[in-house]
């Protein structure tokens, strides 16, 4: 069969609309596609550069270029500021902390004694190992806006991290080494003498129990000193063992808030126990630390 006789054929199946009619004119479109696609790519185009002609001498591009040829010529890596250089180390842990600036052993610092104290500035004092041997001695001394008063000093085999100035806390009954425990090269023994003294001087009082009123408010003035003896053994890097020992003074007057009416003429000794006489502690206190921790 000719190539004409079977495109008459094919012409007679589409005019009765059957369904061989259209499924025989697909098969053309696509027998014919492949056929026709590489004649529609459009023909490759010519990847060889033209030469750009130079810009005339005095005008807008030919500056502009000289400009670019001349910043081309000096180039030179970046370079950060003192500033930056200082930031960038501090970021990156490369210089000292601003906490552990100090001069000869006195550290500034801005703290917060108690809840009515408000902002306190003191200077904290830290010199280990003296003369090369294991004694070490910190102290301090806090004053607040409101005249409230903290004075502390050890003396003894503290411990501590290397050279750092060690954990405190503003509490005088807290054991505030249990943060410095060493994980590595740790000092086993730790023995030292411990003294603390607090003055608040604008301590509120509204009375005992749910039946006080804030009408009744008063304030009184604070103090306590405490005398402590430490001996304790770190028995391994997560395990420790400490006896603690002392003496504790306390003292309660009137108080010094001009604001508010002070306790003694509103209240007395039944209606506030301990406001005439305060009890003086003996304490003996065995402690056991267990810390797996990384860093405490």
């Amino acid at each position: 069969m000719t190539a004409r006789t079977g495109v008459r054929r094919m012409a007679r199946w589409s005019t009765a609309g059957g369904a061989p009619g259209s499924a025989t004119w697909l098969a053309v479109v696509l027998v014919l596609l492949p056929v026709a696609m590489p004649c529609a790519q459009p023909a490759p185009a010519d990847t060889t550069t033209s030469s750009v002609a130079p810009a005339e001498p005095g005008t807008r591009a030919a500056r502009l270029r000289e400009r670019r040829e001349d910043k081309q010529d000096q180039l030179r890596p970046y370079s950060a500021g003192r500033l930056e250089r200082f930031l960038l180390s501090i970021d990156k842990a490369e210089a000292p902390s601003i906490l552990d600036l100090h001069y000869a052993g006195f550290y500034p610092r801005i703290g917060r004694l108690s809840r009515n104290a408000g902002v306190s500035a003191g200077v904290r004092y830290w010199y280990p190992e003296i003369g090369g041997t294991q004694l070490d001695v910190h102290g301090s001394a806090f004053v607040s806006w409101r005249a409230y008063q903290l004075y502390d000093i050890q003396v003894g085999i503290l411990p501590h991290r290397e050279h750092q100035l060690p954990l405190r806390s503003w509490r005088g009954d807290d054991v505030y080494e249990l943060g410095d425990v060493d994980r590595t090269g740790f000092r086993r023994l730790r023995v030292y003498a411990s003294l603390r003294y607090r003055k608040r001087p604008e301590e509120t009082f509204f009375g005992l129990g749910p039946e006080s009123d804030r009408a009744d408010r008063t304030n009184y003035l604070f103090e306590d000193a405490t005398y402590d003896f430490v001996v304790g053994y770190q028995l391994a890097h997560w395990l420790s063992l400490s006896m603690h020992t002392g003496y504790r003074t306390f003292s309660v007057r009137s108080g010094e808030d001009e604001d508010f009416p002070s306790i003694r003429p509103r209240f007395n000794e039944s209606t506030a126990p301990g406001l005439d006489q305060q009890p003086d502690y003996l304490h003996l206190t065995p402690q056991l630390f267990i810390d797996f921790r990384d860093e405490p």
